[in-house]
């Protein structure tokens, strides 16, 4: 490992970052500052931009301005004072760092620990603050599900700092104490979470810098959710490592029933940096001018957990989750949403369940602000929001309607596909033929990924209406619906292939087998399911399946959210993303490491060739990659050059 310097294999308990830990960590919480505190809504309301760097803030055994309940400490479990305060000085040891259970076995209670929780559904984010292109200075930004987010120097791997949300100190004594029964979770799930969510981060430059260094007016603010850890979003300026921020606190109606965001589920939807023209309808909206622009995030309502035991798809489950909301990226406050109630602006009666995937929003002009929004609810409708050009208030901001129901309005009595992964949206631009949106899909029943009751499916639409959507005589919005029925089968090698001139998109269905790659037989597909969002680029749409095949392992929780132990492994496919046929000789690839599969991602690699501005194109999924000459990688016959660049300022 690069932090190490050791030769650490597969072994995640050498080296990284955990092993650069100390006995002395620099962690911040917040004290309380209200009275009448509870372990459950602890600091609510919060004020924005507190800084962290204060005594009372900063975790030590001097520092008694954290009651023991954000530790999770009930002070009537420990009759005696000595004995309270032997466990409060133990957990916050071991918060700091100290072996204080001696979890290596080796009878030495005050060396360091070097644990770290795991960061589950994740990912880090690398940030460079300057440096030279030989010695950046950088750092990398994660959380995990101990409620830790991390600043961690990625010169050396050491830790710069750590925050812990204090709703999330709890998590810390469950972790120490290894005890699973302290989960409260209905008594279901005996996985402990906490921020798990995804990351945003937004690295802005002064227009009056000259320079590449984070200083004097720049920026670097992060966002990130909770995922199953709770409802609630955080913003963190770490413009100066030394010194961070709390920004604001979105909390959801679980933490605070007075909450603008009511319809907020747990948070597993990624927080989207962009412009949008704000209030200027009056004087003619114009992009280019500062004032008329607002820094957003949209992001989806989240997910509802009742979705963990729903078995068909007329349950009712509320309409928790099931909205999309726009916040001002510097404050946190509630600009915009959509929904089904009268708290919503945007009010669609028929967006109804819980939205757990990343909303897709662009700017399909290219005049700098965004301008259409798509996102997929848990049942599979497709919706569209338009954002106008000229808006006056909350009220004009945008229209909308579903687009698309890809839930083939199964009854009561059947079990249904679940669409957890937002949707890829890319354009198809051909000469001759006018442009429209293909929206891939899949769908997987992700809080079951054991589950083989259902047929999942691979679905890419064709949407038409591209600038805008059709007009009345009225000049009022009307949105069409893609009719499913027209959807081409293009399961097998030899099916279709689909015609936009004709057919409104196709599906895959999961569980086929290609004899001519997979000797397994018929059966060894079942269950496979499509848990990962596909990247289209260069005409081609990549994207991975998960199969839970394999031996299992049942754990002691037979209820738990994620069924019993058991590994599977993953497909990799790559097909047009316009037709629908495979890329490969065969349907797909098979990946070597078991489990579910990453996100697919693409690394641009300049060649080695002297005065050449060629770069090579590397898929990766996970620390699986691909180069130019391996099968799995799509894109080696793709040249591509270097030949202008437009810089993006967030």
């Amino acid at each position: 490992s690069f932090w190490g310097n050791i030769v650490d294999g597969s072994n995640v308990t050498e080296s990284g970052a955990a092993n650069e830990l100390g006995k002395t960590r620099t962690v911040y919480t917040l004290a309380a500052i209200t009275p009448d505190i509870t372990p459950e809504t602890p600091l609510i309301p919060r004020p924005n931009n507190l800084s962290l760097v204060t005594a009372d803030r900063l975790i030590s055994n001097a520092n008694t301005a954290i009651p023991n309940s954000f530790f999770g400490i009930d002070e009537d479990d420990y009759p005696t004072q000595p004995e309270l305060d032997a466990k409060r000085k133990e957990i916050i040891d071991g918060i700091l760092g100290v072996d204080v259970k001696d979890i290596n076995d080796n009878k030495v209670f005050d060396e360091p620990s070097r644990f770290m929780s795991d960061p589950l559904h994740s990912r880090p984010v690398v940030v460079t603050y300057g440096g030279t292109d030989a010695l950046p200075i950088s750092t990398l930004f994660s959380t995990d599900n101990g409620g830790s987010f991390r600043a961690i120097d990625t010169n050396n791997g050491k830790e710069i700092f750590a925050f812990i949300p204090p709703e999330l100190l709890k998590n810390q004594k469950i972790y120490l104490d290894n005890n699973g029964t302290d989960v409260t979770d209905d008594g279901e799930s005996k996985f402990v979470y906490g921020l798990d969510g995804p990351m945003t981060i937004w690295r802005e430059e002064s227009i009056m810098d000259d320079d590449v260094i984070i200083n004097n007016d720049d920026h670097v603010f992060a966002y990130f959710g909770m995922r199953r850890g709770g409802s609630n979003y955080y913003a963190m300026d770490v413009t100066d490592t030394d010194n961070p921020e709390l920004m604001w606190t979105i909390f959801g109606p679980d933490a605070d029933p007075t909450t603008d965001f009511s319809d907020l589920g747990q948070t597993w939807s990624e927080p989207k940096l962009h412009k949008v023209l704000w209030e200027c309808g009056g004087v003619d909206c114009d992009p280019t001018e500062p004032d008329d622009l607002r820094d957003v995030l949209f992001f989806s309502g989240g997910y509802n957990p009742e979705y963990d035991k729903a078995t068909t798809a007329a349950t009712d489950t509320g309409t928790l989750g099931a909205a999309i909301y726009m916040v001002d990226a510097k404050n946190g406050s509630l600009l915009w949403s959509a929904g089904m109630g009268g708290s919503h602006d945007l009010q669609l009666s028929g967006m109804k369940h819980s939205i757990p995937g990343d909303v897709t929003v662009a700017d399909i002009n290219g005049d700098g602000a965004a301008d259409i929004i798509f996102a997929i609810d848990i049942q599979g409708h497709v919706w569209r929001i338009d954002i106008e050009s000229e808006t006056t208030s909350r009220s004009d901001f945008a229209d909308g309607a579903e687009i698309a129901d890809l839930s083939d309005n199964l009854t009561s009595g059947d079990e249904f596909r679940r669409f957890y992964v937002g949707p890829t949206v890319s354009l198809s631009q051909k000469r001759g033929r006018a442009p429209f949106f293909v929206i891939t899909v899949g769908s997987g029943y992700m809080a079951h990924p054991l589950n083989k009751d259902i047929d999942d499916r691979l679905y890419a639409l064709f949407e038409k209406n591209v600038f805008s959507p059709l007009k009345d005589s009225s000049d009022k919005n009307i949105y069409t619906t893609i009719d499913t029925t027209k959807l081409v089968d293009m399961t097998k090698k030899d099916s279709g292939p689909a015609d936009p001139a004709t057919d409104t998109g196709f599906y895959k269905d999961a569980g086929a087998v290609d004899d001519s790659v997979d000797t397994r037989g018929e059966d060894s597909a079942d269950g496979e399911k499509f848990l990962r969002r596909a990247i289209t680029e260069q005409g081609i749409t990549v994207y991975t399946s998960y199969i839970p095949e394999g031996a299992t392992v049942p754990l002691e929780d037979e209820d738990s959210v994620c069924g019993a132990a058991q590994l599977g492994r993953s497909r990799l496919y790559a097909i047009d993303f316009v037709t629908g046929a495979s890329v490969y000789e065969g349907e797909y690839k098979d990946l070597q490491h078991p489990g579910v599969a990453s996100d697919p991602v693409t690394l641009l690699i300049p060649t080695e060739t002297p005065d050449d501005n060629s770069i090579e194109k590397i898929l990766c999924i996970g620390t699986e990659c691909f180069g130019t000459e391996d099968d799995e990688n799509p894109f080696s016959e793709v040249t591509t050059q270097i030949l202008y660049w437009r810089e993006n300022t967030q």
